[in-house]
């Protein structure tokens, strides 16, 4: 139907509808990044599995043998995961200081609930008695009267009823209102941190589902890239085809890097972590190190993880009573602040590390991007895609980079070096006198 419109009018419907398809990609694009990731693997073992097509195998042989391999791998590090997590967790289980802490926060969280403990002006607890007598400090026990006093005294104690009832009445509703606001508190907080945790686990799982995914992805992909890349060819322009492929390859070529590149930064980040939890003495050093330098593939969420569990480790190590015990004349603070800063010079050396050193000399030469527009790609692309957006930052403004080099800046160049045109009076009035 199209092929009937005039060209200017089928150019026309072509741009409408490939607007159509962006929009509609962009907003079904969390199901679609495992696709292109998918895609994106496929395209970077696909070298390899010519080589071995290059030796005799077939291309259904070869894509088995490679993911064989990446299976066996896995499994033997899933093996190391679970056996010292399962350790740790017994090692956990059998310390009695996560029960007495869990119970100390129970009993404070209900006593602050209750508005039994307040804060007053200075910040100091304070115990709010349940009615306006008990504000008062207690007096001495009333010795045995006669019925004479005691008739006496009840009558005076009538008189000034009115205004002790008044009191109380105050104290009684100050008491609710301070229970009332320490309950929204509560409830305030606890949907903050429900919200957080939400994020958080909603994140943890979106990336569970990427890399069961991303593996039958690749695998199906593999065997339909000629095919794929034959398809997208086939409808280039003519005088564009030579242009395009060659794009193409530089693409190619920096995603191989990228991805060889990136797995790289993870094992040197991991050996760093490593080394430097064992010079602390920080136990399961080698689960914590490694895990934290392959959790470093998404920034920000894998390093606070892998800090958070190297801390608690170091400060609270399981099977003992108290994680760091004072010594004599000590405040019981020091070790917790000891612990807080090996943990905290281990990770910001890694960090460190791999801004400063490992992705621009590992990842900026490769990509050929300075190290200023590698930083600068890596928070652009975070605050735009988020997690996915920091994975693909670095490729995707390379890919960007060799896209503006062979098409943006030829036209640019010529615009540039066009001659004014005009009339001859416009062209003379624009030159100085």
């Amino acid at each position: 139907m199209l092929e009937r419109l005039s060209p200017t009018k089928r150019n026309l419907a072509l741009g409408l509808l490939a607007v159509l398809l962006l929009w509609f990609s962009w907003t079904v694009r969390a199901v679609l990044n495992p696709l292109i990731l998918g895609y994106l693997l496929a395209f970077v073992l696909s070298p390899m599995v010519r080589k071995l097509e290059r030796k005799g195998w077939g291309r259904r042989s070869a894509a088995n043998l490679i993911f064989l391999a990446f299976f066996v791998l896995t499994s033997l590090i899933g093996l190391v995961v679970f056996w010292q997590g399962r350790a740790l967790a017994r090692d956990v289980s059998e310390s009695d200081f996560l029960k007495d802490t869990w119970t100390q926060v129970e009993q404070l969280a209900d006593s602050w609930l209750q508005g039994e403990v307040t804060l007053d002006a200075d910040g100091d607890a304070a115990e709010a008695a349940g009615s306006g007598e008990g504000a008062q400090p207690p007096g001495p026990e009333p010795g045995p009267v006669d019925e004479v006093t005691t008739a006496a005294r009840a009558g005076e104690a009538g008189a000034a009823d009115p205004a002790d009832e008044e009191a109380a009445l105050i104290a009684r509703v100050l008491h609710q209102l301070t229970r009332e606001q320490n309950q929204a508190r509560a409830l305030e907080g606890a949907t903050l941190a429900w919200r957080y945790l939400r994020s958080f686990f909603g994140s943890l799982i979106a990336l569970a589902t990427l890399m069961m995914l991303l593996p039958i992805y690749a695998y199906f992909l593999l065997f339909e890239l000629d095919r794929i890349h034959a398809f997208v060819y086939r409808y280039i322009p003519r005088a564009e085809k030579e242009r395009c492929a060659r794009i193409g390859r530089q693409v190619g070529e920096v995603l191989a890097n990228f991805f060889r590149g990136r797995l790289l930064i993870c094992v040197l980040k991991g050996a760093v972590i490593t080394v430097g939890l064992l010079i602390v003495q920080v136990p399961y050093a080698v689960f914590l190190g490694m895990g934290s330098g392959f959790l470093s593939l998404v920034p920000f969420v894998g390093p606070t993880f892998g800090f958070v569990a190297a801390f608690a480790l170091a400060a609270f190590p399981p099977g003992a009573q108290v994680v760091a015990e004072a010594a004599p004349g000590t405040a019981a603070w020091v070790p917790l602040l000891l612990a807080f800063v090996r943990t905290a010079a281990v990770f910001v050396i890694a960090e460190l590390l791999e801004g400063y050193v490992f992705l621009p000399k590992v990842l900026g030469d490769s990509l050929g991007l300075h190290p200023v527009v590698v930083l600068a790609s890596i928070f652009l692309g975070g605050a735009a895609l988020g997690i996915f957006g920091f994975l693909i930052a670095l490729p995707l403004t390379a890919a960007l980079v060799i896209l503006g080099r062979e098409l943006v800046l030829p036209a640019l160049a010529d615009f540039a070096d066009e001659e004014p045109q005009g009339p001859g009076e416009d062209a003379a009035a624009g030159e100085p006198g």
